[in-house]
């Protein structure tokens, strides 16, 4: 019998505050009409307390794994990367994933985490900030 067996490699958080010496802000592109970049428009790949989860992120990988649905037309193991962004409310967008694996999976992934429970923002000087997750994913047969 086939089964999902989808296995969460280790959470890479680009967030991580202990292995940077510095915090590096990725700048998105600036808003139609804005001649200036802002500070809020800063996505954060490195912060002082990252965004977390509610109940950690054993609690997502749970909920990512107990909401996908393993199309059966794939046939083998998948790898891929999903990239977002916490916003300052703990909402997640750029919702993206390191390549298409087709039959649906990135339409798929983009509802779950879309609809995931909102994020504790990552903070920088005590404010909340955009940041940036990286969450590798691999699918296979059990």
């Amino acid at each position: 019998m086939k089964r999902i067996l989808i296995i969460c490699v280790v959470l890479t958080v680009l967030c991580n505050q202990k292995s940077m010496a510095q915090n590096t802000p990725v700048i998105t592109q600036p808003k139609a009409g804005s001649h200036e970049m802002r500070s809020e428009d800063y996505i954060y790949d490195s912060l002082e307390k990252p965004a977390e989860y509610p109940g950690g992120i054993n609690k997502f990988r749970e909920y990512v794994v107990s909401n996908f649905n393993y199309p059966e037309e794939l046939g083998q193991s998948v790898r891929f990367t999903v990239t977002f962004t916490v916003e300052k409310d703990g909402t997640l967008t750029d919702i993206k994933l390191s390549k298409n694996p087709g039959f649906g999976i990135p339409e798929q992934i983009q509802k779950i985490f879309t609809a995931s429970k909102k994020w504790t923002p990552g903070y920088e000087h005590n404010k909340p900030v955009r940041s940036r997750f990286q969450f590798p994913l691999i699918i296979q047969f059990e």
